[in-house]
């Protein structure tokens, strides 16, 4: 009698069930383990096949004993990522398997008739079979730069040769569910119309992905035609359009090779029902688009968007836009505005908000300049959603600007993430005194809160040292006493989350003149008295303790460090201690920006973490 694990590994819709949560290597020695596991494991083995090669990192193409396995094998591949130096060495090795079984097989052709030519063999080229199964299909392409690839191909820097294979693989895989294609360098709208000939054949499509790089001037005509040779059953759809950096030299590239059935493909089926399965829509494209009409004949064929995350430079028509979008895809629940390029303030999606159904909107996000936040009309179009707003994240700004935070932080009950996000010279932040002003904070369903805050250095009179500097009993001034209040009101506020699991607190320090002070961003910095427990003995402040509600916190970042000045002075074995009670769930903090300097509390705390759970990281 069989045992169970001879019943189980029997049954391979069990096996197929399994392997999906395992690691790809513990597939492979799974499979080495008996003939029966051999035999249930291999499908899911090479069931997904992601060949991204670079310089350290070989691919399956790499290897000749590897090549002949996938040879027996390639009819098991339903999920498959390519790069251009491995569509060109696949596109040849299927060649090559036409040219052994031309006339015996009916194998689908590699030869289109808008193709490039045959690439020189300077290696061996093992023949493959077409993958004509898949379901799922990633490319990342443009012009190779990989100049260690052992198998490089002159194809793979000819944009129109990659094209050209890139379409043959979509045509023998016309079962696709999902097509992922970046950095595809499309020269003319002659390619464009043929790219979009293929895409119009995958009537099982359910997600597309585009990243074109284009500098044609008939921008618009190309869109449409990505846009309406999609099948109306498509969920999910993005689409990106930027210009060619290197236009000429991918030109020259291009005009390599011609071929007098070249234009054969120029009629492009085109969709004329609307898309009713489409739910997400990104058109980063429309960033160019000034008339409603353009945007009308795309938004008028997608009725039940719920996710809309587009770029659009409008002015005074952000009124008739607006509503225009609001009426056309009154289903949306997700909104994402704007990037970083955007220099001015842009009223557009707070009249989408305005005219959408009140209370329906659960996400926000918006890129770009957003100081006119604090204006009225900008805060009531964000208030009609603000008991159905779940996520809200603030991002771009060629510059670090100030904004305000109060209306978040006091309005949206049932907010769970809140990022207002910064870099090292860019992005948004807000006050000390805008956050301490929302009091009491009704967002207490937060999840993750990252915010960087301004005005929350302690301000030291002339010929004073640094509170943390000077002998016990530590007398602060009236000043000191003010501020040190306002912060623990912050920690007081950020202690009631209780169901925070990720926290980032960046401190952002201001000139004398009120300018960011970017030199000092870069370096370490923590909240004053927030990692430590105090000392009422010394006079010396601590407001940890206000934390001990964050039962739940995994990830602490930001201005947290523990290798500061005032911290080397004020942090220690109390702390730590601390920390290991009320923080059970903490498995990363930026405590240390290196390893060695690392003090042994901290190290104690990791090595008790380590041997119980995972492996706490305290560095950046």
């Amino acid at each position: 009698m069989s045992s169970p694990c001879e019943r189980f590994f029997a049954i391979l819709e069990l096996v197929n069930l399994l392997t999906p949560y395992l690691h790809h290597k513990d597939v492979s020695h799974l499979s080495r383990t008996s003939k029966r596991t051999h035999h249930s494991c291999i499908p899911s083995l090479y069931r997904s096949l992601q060949a991204f090669g670079s310089c350290c990192r070989p691919t399956i193409f790499s290897s000749i004993p590897s090549l002949h396995a996938l040879t027996r094998n390639v009819h098991h591949v339903r999920i498959l990522g390519l790069e251009t130096d491995e569509l060109a060495f696949y596109y040849l090795c299927a060649l090559r398997f036409e040219e052994i079984h031309s006339g015996k097989t009916a194998t689908p052709s590699a030869r289109l008739t808008w193709s490039p030519p045959l690439d020189t063999r300077t290696h061996r080229v093992i023949a493959l079979p077409p993958m004509n199964s898949l379901s799922e299909l990633t490319l990342r392409l443009g012009v190779s730069k990989n100049w260690t690839c052992n198998y490089r191909l002159p194809s793979a820097q000819n944009p129109r040769a990659t094209l050209a294979q890139l379409c043959w693989l979509i045509s023998i895989n016309p079962r696709l569910t999902v097509l992922d294609l970046q950095c595809v360098l499309v020269n003319d709208l002659q390619a464009g119309r043929y790219l979009a000939r293929f895409i119009a054949e995958l009537s099982m499509i359910r997600r597309l992905e585009l990243g074109i790089i284009y500098s044609g001037d008939d921008r618009f005509e190309l869109e449409s035609l990505l846009l309406f040779c999609c099948q109306s059953s498509i969920q999910q759809l993005s689409v990106t359009l930027s210009p060619d950096e290197n236009s000429d030299a991918a030109q020259s590239q291009s005009n390599l090779w011609q071929e007098e059935g070249e234009g054969v493909m120029t009629v492009v089926p085109r969709r004329e029902e609307p898309m009713a399965k489409l739910e997400v829509l990104k058109a980063h494209f429309l960033r160019n688009w000034h008339s409603a009409a353009d945007i009308y004949s795309i938004l008028s064929h997608c009725p039940n968007i719920k996710k809309l995350e587009v770029t659009m430079a409008v002015g005074q028509d952000a009124d008739v836009i607006g509503r225009m979008i609001a009426q056309e895809c009154p289903k949306i629940v997700s909104l994402a505005y704007g990037d970083v390029s955007l220099t001015v303030h842009n009223p557009l999606p707070f009249k989408i908000l305005d005219f959408l159904p009140a209370q329906q909107v659960t996400e926000f996000i918006y890129g770009g300049r957003f100081s006119n936040i604090v204006v009225p009309e900008v805060n009531m179009s964000l208030q009609r959603h603000s008991t159905t707003l779940r996520r809200i994240v603030v991002q771009g700004d060629r510059s670090l600007r100030a904004m305000s935070a109060s209306f978040f932080l006091s309005e949206c009950a049932n907010l769970e993430i809140l990022h207002i996000i910064s870099s090292h010279s860019t992005g948004h932040y807000v006050t000390l005194a805008n956050v301490v002003e929302a009091t009491p904070w009704r967002c207490t369903k937060l999840r993750e809160l990252v915010l960087s805050i301004s005005g929350c250095e302690v301000p030291v009179a002339n010929r004073l040292l640094p509170y943390y500097c000077r002998p016990s009993p530590v007398v602060l001034t009236a000043a000191e006493t003010q501020h040190f209040a306002r912060l623990e009101t912050l920690y007081i506020q950020i202690g009631k989350l209780t169901s925070l699991q990720t926290l980032g607190l960046k401190m952002i320090t201001l000139d004398r003149h009120g300018r960011v002070d970017v030199e000092a961003l870069g370096e370490p910095m923590s909240f004053p008295a927030m990692l430590s427990t105090g000392d009422t003995f010394e006079g010396r402040p601590g407001y940890l303790c206000h934390l001990d509600g964050l039962s739940r916190l995994e990830i602490l970042e930001g201005s947290v460090r523990v290798d500061t000045v005032e911290t080397k002075l004020t942090v220690d074995w109390a702390e730590a201690k601390w920390m290991n009670k009320h923080w059970p769930l903490l498995r990363r903090a930026e405590f240390f920006s290196r390893a060695e300097h690392m003090t042994h509390p901290f190290k104690w705390l990791r090595d008790l973490r380590t041997g119980n759970r995972e492996r706490l990281d305290l560095g950046r």
